[in-house]
C-alpha cells in the first residue's frame, strides 16, 4: 500500500468511526456538564475556582468518570465546522458525491444549531466553560465557535455555489461587529472573545479577522475588511522578538502553545493572501519560523 492509499484509508476510518457515533464525543472541557456541577455555584471568586478546579479534575482525570459524573458525548459546533470542511475538501480532492452529501449534512447541523439571538449567526459550547478570565454559561456564543462554524459556510459557498451560506456567513459578521465588545489600542483593535465583555485573546480576535476578510473577498464591504485589518494590527504589533505571541497579554495569559499560534498563523496568511497586505509579511515569516 503507498503513502497516498494509507492517508486515504486512515481518512475513511476516521471518518466512518465519527459518522458512526453521530459525530458526538466527549470534550477536553466538558466537565461543567455534570449536574452536579451545578452545585458548585455561579458568578464569584471561589465558585470560579471551584467551577475551574472541577473542570481541570474531569479533564486531567486517568480514568473517564464522565458516565459516573452524568456527562453525556455531544455534538460541538467547533467539530462540526471541521467535519464539514472535511468532507467538502474530500469531495474536491475525489469527486465523490457522497463527502459532499455528508458536508451538506454536517453544514445542515450548524445552521439548526446555531444562536439567532445576536445581531448574526452564532455559535456556542453545548456544555459551561470556566476559564481563567471569565465564566460562560452554556448558549452564550463565542468568537471561537462562531468563526469555526462561519469558515465552514464559506467553504460551502466556494465549493457548492448555494448562495444561503455565503448569507450565513455574513450574518457571522455582525456578530461580529455589533455583538462583540472591541479593545482599542493606537488605531488597532482587538476583537472580544465573547459578548459579554472584554476579553482579549489573540487567536480568537484573528480568527474574526480571518472571517471578515474571507466574506469580504466574495461582497466587497469595506467595513469588514477594515476592522479585519485593525484587528490584524493589534495581534502584528504584540509580536515577540522570537516570533511568538502570547495567548493575550494580560499578566496571567502569558503563555504559548501550538495550536492557538496556529490559529494566528492561519489568520493572518489568510487575511495576506485577501488584502495583498505585504508589509505583514515578516510578521508571519517570524511566526512560521517560530513555529517550527
Amino acid at each position: 500500500m503507498t503513502w497516498s492509499n494509507e492517508i486515504a484509508s486512515s481518512i475513511d476510518l476516521a471518518a466512518r468511526w465519527a459518522e458512526e457515533h453521530g459525530y458526538q464525543g466527549y470534550d477536553p472541557f466538558d466537565g461543567l456538564g455534570s449536574p452536579l456541577a451545578k452545585r458548585l455555584g455561579a458568578g464569584g471568586k471561589w465558585p470560579g475556582l471551584l467551577r475551574a478546579a472541577w473542570q481541570q479534575a474531569v479533564l486531567r482525570s486517568p480514568v473517564n468518570f464522565r458516565p459516573l459524573l452524568g456527562i453525556h458525548r455531544q455534538a460541538n459546533c467547533k467539530a462540526m465546522a471541521y467535519f464539514a470542511m472535511g468532507y467538502l475538501g474530500l469531495y474536491r480532492h475525489r469527486g465523490d458525491e457522497r463527502y459532499r452529501d455528508l458536508g451538506v449534512r454536517c453544514l445542515r447541523w450548524l445552521e439548526e444549531n446555531g444562536n439567532r439571538n445576536y445581531a448574526g449567526r452564532a455559535w456556542s459550547s453545548p456544555h459551561d466553560y470556566q476559564s481563567r478570565l471569565f465564566f460562560l454559561p452554556r448558549g452564550i456564543p463565542t468568537v471561537v465557535g462562531t468563526c469555526h462554524a462561519a469558515r465552514a459556510f464559506i467553504d460551502g459557498y466556494e465549493t457548492l455555489k448555494t448562495p444561503r451560506y455565503l448569507e450565513i456567513a455574513r450574518s457571522s459578521c455582525d456578530f461580529i461587529m455589533r455583538d462583540l465588545p472591541r479593545y482599542e489600542e493606537d488605531g488597532a483593535v482587538c476583537i472580544s472573545y465573547v459578548p459579554t465583555g472584554q476579553v482579549n485573546v489573540h487567536n480568537a480576535s484573528m480568527l474574526a479577522a480571518a472571517v471578515l476578510a474571507l466574506v469580504h473577498r466574495h461582497t466587497g464591504e469595506t467595513d469588514l475588511i477594515h476592522l479585519a485589518e485593525q484587528a490584524v494590527r493589534y495581534t502584528v504589533s504584540h509580536q515577540k522578538p522570537d516570533g511568538s505571541w502570547f495567548y493575550g497579554e494580560a499578566g496571567n495569559l502569558h503563555w504559548v502553545d501550538n495550536f492557538h499560534t496556529g490559529y494566528v498563523l492561519d489568520s493572518l496568511l489568510t487575511y495576506i493572501r485577501i488584502s495583498d497586505a505585504e508589509q505583514y509579511l515578516e510578521a508571519l515569516r517570524s511566526g512560521l519560523e517560530f513555529f517550527k
